[in-house]
């Protein structure tokens, strides 16, 4: 209790010190040990972290069972972590986050049987609403915290005494730290909220130029929104609306929001690979040796344009498939030449992200059809 820094942190790097020279030292590497057991534990009060786990992160396995982490500056920190399983704990009454979650790595962290509380019941008469539930980055899907039987509440509530408007949101998007594919924390089954109200929203324009992030959480059960339906929030952008069922969307009302809410739509990532192109030239873009236009079997008048994905890896410019997002439905995919012209690829290799958690009716690859260009007839 009562750290300057972290009450729990996990030591990760190399033994060092006059216990490095111990035979049994010789080739320890503590970031990768197993956690072996790790129970009944409790922080409060410190600075800055309740249970931290970098640096240079945890990557070893194992699980945190009944943890309780409360008034801290925020509550618990993965990052540069893997392998670790949060069971039946509570974080509450942290000052700033009560989980925050980026830039972890495969297979990720899960969380069950938690709750989440921003300011506990004892305490709303005289405290206004206050902090972030999680924050999190857009980072790939298996590098996410899957939450299962997870609640969070007391973020959202009317205090006794004089506050102002209240603009926390429960779940927030870090901005930082994001890496290729981008995609969204999970909620597996049972993730709920006590308000609807200010639980999630997109706060920045994640479409910068041949770098489009694509913006999407999933609302399983119409807790986090106030339609109490469920769908998806996604970025407030032709890329992502253009295909969703009309009247579906609406614009998130929140001052500076970049998020549409598409209730009851099934939205599923989509990649398709063209097999070109890399090149290993610094500061170099390449051309696109095609865009897609992809357009609705049911309603041709919708019909969206995708350039190509440009990803730098080091020094690698690498620019082989498009990467978007759909709506369920049938659709055909023509590809275009720089010249302007249908064409067809010699490779066309369509994927696809790990399916939506909880809806159905998503996108296979039963529902493209390829448009190819018409042969030339000999004279």
């Amino acid at each position: 209790a009562g750290s300057a820094f972290s009450g729990f942190w996990f030591e990760t790097m190399p033994v060092r010190g006059e216990s490095a020279k111990l035979d049994d030292n010789k080739d320890i590497f503590p970031k990768f040990l197993p956690m072996y057991t790790f129970e009944d534990n409790t922080s409060h009060s410190s600075a800055k972290f309740g249970l931290n786990t970098y640096e240079f992160g945890y990557r070893g396995s194992g699980t945190m069972t009944n943890t309780k982490l409360y008034k801290n500056s925020i509550g618990l920190f993965f990052h540069g972590t893997s392998g670790v399983l949060f069971d039946g704990g509570l974080i509450a009454d942290n000052a700033g986050v009560g989980i925050l979650n980026f830039g972890n790595f495969r297979p990720g962290n899960r969380m069950r049987n938690t709750k989440v509380i921003g300011t506990s019941a004892m305490y709303r008469d005289s405290v206004c609403p206050k902090g972030t539930g999680m924050m999190f980055s857009l980072n790939g899907r298996d590098q996410q915290l899957v939450l299962r039987n997870t609640t969070f509440e007391g973020y959202n509530y009317d205090s006794a005494i004089d506050c102002e408007e209240n603009t926390n949101l429960v779940l927030r998007l870090h901005g930082g730290f994001n890496s290729y594919p981008y995609n969204m924390p999970v909620f597996e089954s049972d993730v709920t909220f006590d308000s609807n109200e200010n639980v999630f929203d997109i706060t920045h324009d994640f479409f910068p130029p041949q770098k489009p992030w694509n913006t999407y959480l999933e609302d399983p059960n119409g807790s986090m929104n106030p339609t109490g339906l469920p769908g998806f929030f996604v970025q407030d952008d032709p890329r992502m609306t253009t295909f969703v069922e009309d009247g579906a969307c609406s614009k998130v009302d929140r001052d500076g929001s970049f998020a549409q809410f598409c209730k009851e739509t099934c939205m599923r990532r989509v990649f398709i690979d063209t097999g070109c192109c890399s090149e290993r030239e610094a500061n170099r873009q390449l051309d696109p040796d095609y865009s897609l236009v992809v357009t609705s079997v049911a309603d041709p008048t919708k019909s969206f344009e995708f350039p190509k994905y440009t990803l730098q890896a080091g020094k690698w410019f690498i620019n082989s498939h498009f990467d978007f997002v759909l709506p369920g439905g049938e659709y055909t995919l023509e590809f275009i030449n720089p010249d302007g012209k249908l064409d067809l690829p010699f490779t066309v290799d369509i994927t696809f992200d790990a399916l939506p958690p909880a809806c159905d009716g998503y996108v296979t690859k039963a529902s493209f059809e390829i448009i190819k260009p018409e042969l030339p007839t000999l004279s």
